[in-house]
């Protein structure tokens, strides 16, 4: 097995996932702290781990992933991770005090739907403005819009007060 810890990293605004394959231990774990990091650093604060092509993690993998969802509630975000596809690594998972911490998730699909349904992005569209979201914020900027041109109307409507 080689001893290297692959990441990938996608976003499905405002949610990024974060795939990580191969070992998950050790010195590796510093990749990964550097690259959440990094998202973190520039507001990303919703993510999904995805372990399914992890094929080793040890006590510092997993008190990275738990270090990782501290930083994402410190945050007021959420972390979800994806279990492992090995049969041997999900079982050390479930043993691990990570379980009664962490939400895990079947599938990517899985995880994404449900941090979707908790942000409210729960939209038929999954692009980029996370589900409608943007054709929402236009709506509600064209009304407030509109409110205003109304303010603006009566007030040039009426005239000012003479003072003497």
């Amino acid at each position: 097995m080689e001893r290297s810890l692959n990441i990938d990293i996608t976003e499905q605004y405002p949610i990024a996932i974060v795939r990580l394959g191969g070992f998950l231990g050790q010195l590796e774990v510093y990749k990964l702290k550097k690259q959440v990091d990094n998202l973190m650093d520039l507001g990303r604060r919703y993510l999904i781990c995805d372990l399914t092509e992890a094929e080793f993690i040890d006590s510092a993998g997993i008190g990275s992933i738990i270090q990782i969802r501290s930083r994402c509630n410190q945050s007021d975000g959420q972390l979800y991770v994806v279990g492992p596809r090995d049969p041997h690594l999900a079982y050390t998972l479930a043993s691990s005090t990570m379980s009664h911490v962490i939400k895990f998730f079947p599938t990517l699909d899985a995880a994404l739907a449900q941090m979707r349904l908790n942000l409210g992005l729960t939209g038929a569209s999954s692009g980029a403005d996370g589900g409608g979201n943007m054709t929402k914020l236009i709506e509600r900027i064209d009304k407030v819009l509109e409110r205003l041109e109304r303010i603006e109307s009566l007030l040039a409507s009426e005239k000012p007060a003479v003072r003497n």
